[in-house]
């Protein structure tokens, strides 16, 4: 059943989040995939995030548009994403959905995290498979369809946990891009690469099966 309860947006007081959703909704459904909203909308967006997203006021300090993304090869749902233009920083997906739904609990500082060190973990595969092609936890034979890279014995969650901690970070304040096809990306070079250099000296890898992968994570150190 949809939310009763009032909510605020700008100056503005809907019923209910159902038709918050459906305002929205209207808006983007109106444009272009790739099409930059008109200035009277991008207010619009501005104001949904400033009273719904925990850091509203911080991403959209210095924006200068939004652009509507209908396509996308890596959401599930299409048509839930905006991209917001800033003026000293790379544009930034922010999905208009969670926003009028309430925001969910969303860690896009791991996300990026996590696609930052894909090439590391993609040559440790390919290395590891010529040297050994076996579960190092169960001996099973693998091969480029059943081995994945696991995190073991520091999990990645345990590694990520100690660089932020070591850094003074908060995941969810890590500034993020993401273009239609491509990865989630954290948006300082900089940073990136910290974690990147962090991680490779840090880590600890194996292959194993999917369901040994899947499971690993769940033990405590």
């Amino acid at each position: 059943m949809a939310s009763r309860i009032p909510i605020m947006v700008g100056e503005r007081l809907f019923p209910n989040r159902a038709n918050l959703f459906a305002h929205y909704s209207a808006i983007v459904q109106s444009y272009l995939h790739g099409q930059e909203v008109s200035p009277e909308h991008a207010a619009e967006f501005t104001s949904l995030l400033v009273s719904q997203h925990p850091d509203g006021e911080e991403i959209t300090s210095d924006v200068i548009g939004y652009r509507v993304i209908h396509e996308h090869s890596v959401f599930r749902r299409s048509k839930n994403h905006v991209e917001i233009l800033r003026q000293s920083a790379e544009p930034c997906l922010v999905g208009w959905v969670k926003a009028c739904r309430g925001f969910a609990s969303v860690d896009w500082g791991r996300l990026g995290a996590r696609s930052a060190i894909h090439g590391q973990i993609v040559e440790f595969r390919r290395s590891s498979l010529l040297r050994a092609s076996e579960c190092a936890e169960t001996g099973v034979m693998l091969n480029e369809d059943t081995a994945v890279v696991d995190h073991w014995p520091i999990t990645f969650a345990q590694l990520y946990s100690a660089w932020l901690r070591e850094r003074g970070l908060d995941s969810r304040k890590i500034l993020v891009t993401h273009r239609p096809n491509t990865p989630v990306q954290m948006s300082d070079p900089a940073l990136r690469t910290d974690w990147q250099n962090y991680h490779e000296t840090h880590c600890t890898l194996r292959i194993v099966t999917r369901k040994v992968n899947s499971q690993s994570w769940r033990e405590v150190i």
